[in-house]
């Protein structure tokens, strides 16, 4: 099945993800039998003919600070209008953001980067779930990628999708990509707020910070701020979206990673000295937390 690919160019796209797709393809199309890839440069406002194949719009992630950037104007009709000619629109990172703003992700699954799932949840209530474990999320008409380098994992999936396994397979080692599934578990970090301007919680949490994980506990926060459960409760969710216990959970299970990533210790190890007598229950609470187990992320070496 041969495919078109359109990649979105625009001042503050990625120049090496446009690049990149090109190459990916231009290497499927040296496995195949036969060219089954074309790609493009479009830009906002350029319609060009569609083929009688498969038609796939290609979002690219920004290199500019989400927040910084300025939409292409007339994005939003742009995307709706590839939508009514039936493309495949697929966007990686922070563009995840303004495909969202068409509503084609609505009552849809959806991923980005891990530290912009809160907020995309947030701004866009009307998105099934966010996954926050897999890098590409496939919901037929529109595909979403998790990072700026997650353009890898997208192409790959689409060489597999409608060229077959095999020819994705020999891209990737020939590449030296990695065609297995990866798990965004791997590459997320917790990164507390400090910058919320709440001083009573910034104090509560600077002493998160300096204190002894092993025996942090709710109570002892409590304690130290001379609050109630019930009072700190209602001040961390009100500017962290965590509970108290959620945010030492957090807190722990990053010094954890730590660890296991930089250091020779056991699991057993480990866990006892973050506070956890029995393995297993340490071993449960970063699933929770992180979705895979702690031999799990410290086997992938990180």
């Amino acid at each position: 099945m041969k495919c078109h690919f359109f990649l979105l160019d625009f001042p503050a796209a990625m120049g090496a993800a446009l690049v990149g797709v090109e190459d990916i393809l231009t290497l499927a199309n040296r496995f195949s039998d036969e060219a089954s890839f074309l790609s493009e440069r479009v830009c906002v406002g350029n319609y060009p003919t569609l083929s009688e194949n498969v038609n796939i719009l290609f979002l690219p992630p920004c290199m500019t600070p989400f927040s910084d950037t300025i939409k292409p104007e007339g994005l939003t009709d742009y995307l709706n209008e590839w939508q009514q000619r039936n493309a495949i629109i697929v966007a990686c990172c922070a563009s995840v953001f303004w495909l969202a703003e068409t509503g084609l992700l609505d009552d849809k699954m959806a991923t980005t980067h891990w530290r912009l799932f809160e907020p995309l949840s947030r701004q866009f209530p009307k998105i099934k779930a966010i996954e926050k474990q897999d890098v590409v999320v496939d919901e037929g008409s529109v595909i979403t990628a998790a990072g700026l380098f997650a353009y890898q994992d997208l192409i790959l999936h689409l060489i597999a999708k409608f060229t077959g396994f095999d020819i994705a397979k020999e891209v990737a080692d020939f590449a030296m990509l990695e065609i297995s599934p990866r798990l965004q578990s791997h590459y997320q970090h917790f990164q507390p707020n400090y910058h919320h301007g709440d001083p009573l919680v910034l104090k509560a949490q600077q002493f998160c910070d300096t204190s002894d994980i092993k025996k942090l506990t709710v109570k002892r926060l409590c304690k130290h701020m001379s609050m109630t459960e019930r009072t700190l409760m209602r001040r961390f969710k009100q500017v962290l979206h965590l509970s108290p216990s959620q945010y030492i959970l957090q807190t722990r299970i990053e010094q954890s990673k730590q660890a296991l990533s930089l250091s020779l210790q056991s699991i057993e190890q480990i866990a006892y000295q973050l506070g956890y007598n029995d393995v297993s229950n340490f071993s449960r609470a970063f699933k929770l937390v992180t979705g895979i187990t702690p031999a799990n992320y410290r086997s992938r070496g990180f």
